[in-house]
């Protein structure tokens, strides 16, 4: 869900919505997420988020800059106000899209994850 949430330009959460990386648990980092987590909340956040495998609210995840707004109640109206803005002018939203899938073709980009995927390795030594 982190990656996901991390990866999409919009991300509108609910109040009660939590986020957590329970890769740790697992005895693994979560080391290819990072690519996508490290440009939001930058590198230091993202590596204590981490290795701590804590979980944090929807506010502090908007604060954080994962997620775009925090909704309380029923997601329905703040999902009519987008859409409503992004149907408005189709050649602004997608230009908009296209700027947002630019920041994942970078040469940058794809090096800092090749060496994040590398180190996916479980605690017993396997390849992930």
């Amino acid at each position: 869900g982190v990656a996901l949430a991390a990866a999409c330009p919009l991300v509108l959460v609910s109040a009660d919505a939590w986020f957590a990386l329970p890769e740790r648990d697992l005895g693994m980092f979560p080391s290819g997420v990072l690519a996508f987590l490290e440009p939001l909340i930058g590198p230091r956040r993202a590596l204590e988020f981490g290795l701590t495998g804590a979980r944090i609210d929807a506010v502090t995840a908007q604060r954080l800059g994962l997620a775009n707004e925090v909704v309380p109640g029923v997601m329905d109206h703040a999902l009519r106000s987008w859409l409503d803005l992004l149907l408005a002018d189709v050649l602004v939203t997608s230009s908009a899209a296209a700027a947002w899938r630019t920041r994942f073709s970078t040469d940058e980009f794809r090096a800092r994850k090749a060496v994040l995927d590398a180190l996916l390795v479980a605690a017993d030594g396997r390849q992930l």
